[in-house]
C-alpha cells in the first residue's frame, strides 16, 4: 500500500479525534455536545453514523473470520 497512496490517507488526526470522541460517547453514554439529539451539530452526527457503520462492518468482518477458521480447523 505504500507504494500506490499517502500515509496521511490512512491517519488523519481530525478522524482520529472523531473516532475518540465516539468511542467516549458510546462507553460512558454521554453526549459529546451539550444538548439533546436535537442539538447535536448536524456534521458530528452524520460522522457518527458513518463511524458506528464502520465499527459494525469492522465486527462483521471479524466475526466471519473467525468462523472461517473455526471451519477450517485452526
Amino acid at each position: 500500500m505504500p507504494f500506490f497512496t499517502c500515509i496521511d490517507n490512512f491517519i488523519d488526526e481530525d478522524i482520529q479525534k472523531d473516532i475518540k470522541r465516539y468511542i467516549y460517547c458510546k462507553e460512558l453514554g454521554t453526549s459529546p455536545y451539550e444538548g439533546s439529539f436535537d442539538k447535536q451539530p448536524a456534521l458530528w452526527v452524520d460522522k457518527y453514523f458513518v463511524i458506528k457503520k464502520a465499527f459494525a462492518k469492522f465486527e462483521t468482518n471479524q466475526i466471519s473470520k473467525i468462523k472461517r477458521e473455526q471451519k477450517n480447523g485452526r
